[in-house]
């Protein structure tokens, strides 16, 4: 049994050739239950604040 994203690049013709005799999960396109670390990035994105250089950036991601 396979489960894939449903991302555009997976639904080419060739990927989907290659499933068609596979058992694959049916799953909502990008779903964040795949990516768990999204939701991690998503958190440190609405708290960073606007960074002058990389540097800053770094320190706030550190802190964070």
């Amino acid at each position: 049994v396979f489960q894939q994203d449903n991302a555009f690049p997976h639904m080419a013709h060739v990927s989907m050739d290659c499933l068609r005799h596979a058992e694959v999960l049916l799953w909502p396109a990008r779903s964040p239950d795949l990516s768990p670390i999204e939701h991690v990035w998503d958190q440190l994105r609405r708290q960073l604040r606007p960074s002058a250089n990389l540097l800053d950036l770094e320190g706030q991601l550190q802190q964070l």
